[in-house]
């Protein structure tokens, strides 16, 4: 259904996961992803649809992968388990005050794109809030002393939990350290 129409997309913030101010709304949406389609006519502006949800836990703000096209190593060879394998385990970090999440990078990207040693997917255990393209995901490996191992600009999320008409599980990850959503949820959950 249409929720509202918008008079451009300057005026709006367009990070997945953040509120949307939706006029005469009786409650808080949030976006979940934008589309733009161009008009077959120059005079004509492009067609752009921002797609909201109605709670910040839903499952259209969830995937457990995310892709990025440009991916910048830090070393100048690949490390030794992703060269071999074509995969490894690390821990990211797509948000500045959000605890490192585990996940599996593998090369390639998993929108049908070239495989490269720029081209990476990211594979997370369990799903996580929010990923937004543009923002950087950050690798690391180590246990007691992190190192960074790269990063880049994320392309797109994999496809969401309302996509695939998954539930979310019980556990997920905090999407930043003011995150107490989540907190209190496990909470409740380890209580029963």
């Amino acid at each position: 259904c249409i929720v509202g129409n918008h008079d451009g997309l300057p005026y709006y913030t367009l990070t997945v996961g953040q509120g949307a101010k939706i006029s005469g709304a009786s409650q808080k949406w949030f976006v979940t992803r934008r589309t733009t389609t161009p008009q077959p006519s120059q005079s004509q502006q492009k067609d752009t649809t921002i797609f909201v949800c109605n709670h910040t836990h839903h499952p259209s703000l969830y995937s457990d992968e995310l892709y990025i096209q440009k991916f910048n190593w830090i070393t100048t060879t690949l490390p030794p388990p992703l060269l071999q394998h074509g995969r490894m385990r690390a821990l990211c970090r797509t948000r500045h005050l959000q605890p490192l999440i585990p996940c599996t990078i593998v090369l390639g990207g998993g929108n049908g794109t070239q495989s490269t040693s720029s081209t990476v997917t990211l594979q997370f255990d369990c799903p996580l809030r929010a990923i937004t393209p543009g923002q950087m995901a950050v690798v690391y490996v180590g246990g007691n002393g992190l190192v960074c191992l790269g990063g880049g600009p994320i392309e797109n999320h994999g496809p969401t939990y309302f996509e695939q008409e998954k539930d979310l599980p019980l556990h997920l990850h905090p999407s930043g350290q003011n995150d107490l959503s989540i907190a209190k949820q496990q909470a409740r959950t380890s209580l029963v």
